[in-house]
């Protein structure tokens, strides 16, 4: 797309993943407003190979035995559960049960573990494939409507859906990207790592999580707390 609004937002829905553009045939939509009926036309579209490819991916993998029990795992984390104690909570298991499904699906690519960049010890899991969080959020929990081809009904049901948790978790990782690779010292000194974080608020017996937090590299180090 060479419309940089437009390419963000499909960049949003299919990633960087090469093998898809094989599998999308048109042309790329012109302006923001023609991409809902292009995607009609494959990612909604439940006749497409990319309507179910979350399905698809996991019967690749031999490990999963239980699909519901890996699914529900993802749709926790895509919808903002980031946490294992929080995603135990919403589909209902111990989160001591969640080690291995979620070892599983961070060894085949499903999530990303990141560690707190204030709390190394606590591990900070979001979906690695834009397509697999788009499926989870948009499409599977409007699949009847989809195949009675109501895409217009979808899209304004999710329109909310996907501009804070589809969207907006594309922007943060754009931004992560840009800060640890092309930032230099242009904030006081060279960065060391770059993550998210979430800060405890005592006063207001609150948590605020941060989407980019920065280290100076000097101050990076075994036995320098951040």
């Amino acid at each position: 797309a060479s419309d940089p609004e437009v390419a963000f937002r499909l960049g949003a829905v299919f990633g960087g993943t090469p093998g898809y553009r094989a599998l999308v045939e048109q042309e790329p939509p012109a302006t923001v407003d023609e991409i809902p009926r292009w995607l009609a036309r494959n990612v909604l579209n439940p006749s497409h190979a990319l309507f179910t490819e979350t399905d698809y991916l996991l019967r690749e993998d031999p490990r999963v035995r239980n699909k519901e029990q890996y699914i529900s795992v993802l749709t926790a984390v895509a919808g903002g559960r980031h946490h294992q104690k929080e995603i135990g909570a919403t589909v209902g298991r111990d989160h001591n049960q969640l080690r291995h499904p979620l070892d599983v699906l961070v060894s085949s690519g499903f999530l990303t573990r990141d560690a707190d960049v204030l709390t190394p010890s606590r591990p900070r899991y979001t979906v690695t494939d834009p397509i697999v969080r788009f499926e989870a959020l948009v499409t599977a929990p409007n699949r009847a409507l989809l195949e009675e081809r109501e895409v217009d009904v979808v899209w304004q049901r999710s329109a909310d859906t996907f501009s804070s948790q589809v969207l907006g978790p594309h922007f943060e990782e754009i931004a992560r990207t840009w800060t640890r690779r092309y930032a230099g010292d242009r904030f006081g000194a060279p960065l060391g790592r770059v993550g998210s974080a979430v800060l405890n608020d005592a006063t207001q017996r609150s948590r605020h999580e941060v989407d980019v937090v920065g280290l100076r590299r000097d101050h990076d180090g075994p036995g320098r707390p951040p």
